[in-house]
């Protein structure tokens, strides 16, 4: 976190210390990118943080928001809760979404799995036009109409 004062007609930013639970926070998302053996940018990468994002929570400069924490314990196969433990349990892989795991380095992506994701898309965008299509046509910034009892 920063705090923003004025001194002297400058504008400077002093570093505030992060409050207990979330300097432990800090503390186990090091020591799981640490166990993951994946370098910082690339877990970044892999979950939509920014890279200076990462590394300020890793510095402890800024506080890990909540929003990240349910990304981050998926990219780890971690529970939210265990952010909060003083002595997390293992990482259980059952619960690293199976994106994350095929976009881990090294990870590789055969045929077969790029055919069923395209016929998942497929699917899934069938789904959406046909939805699109039941849906009541209206005008934008017009009202839907109400349905009649």
């Amino acid at each position: 976190m920063t705090d923003t004062r004025h001194g002297h007609g400058r504008r400077c930013q002093l570093a505030m210390p992060l409050e207990p639970m979330e300097e432990l926070i800090r503390r186990n998302l090091d020591k799981f990118v640490v166990e993951s053996g994946i370098a910082y940018t690339a877990i970044a990468d892999t979950t939509g943080i920014t890279a200076a994002s990462f590394a300020r929570y890793l510095k402890g400069e800024n506080a890990v928001p909540a929003a990240a924490l349910k990304t981050l314990a998926d990219f780890f196969g971690r529970r939210v809760g265990d952010f909060y433990e003083e002595d997390p349990p293992p990482a259980d892989p059952s619960l690293v979404n199976d994106l994350f795991l095929r976009s881990r380095p090294g990870a590789m992506i055969d045929a077969d799995f790029m055919r069923e994701m395209n016929a998942l898309m497929a699917q899934k965008n069938a789904e959406l036009r046909e939805l699109k299509l039941k849906s009541p046509k209206t005008k934008p910034g017009k009202p839907r109409p109400k349905s009649e009892k």
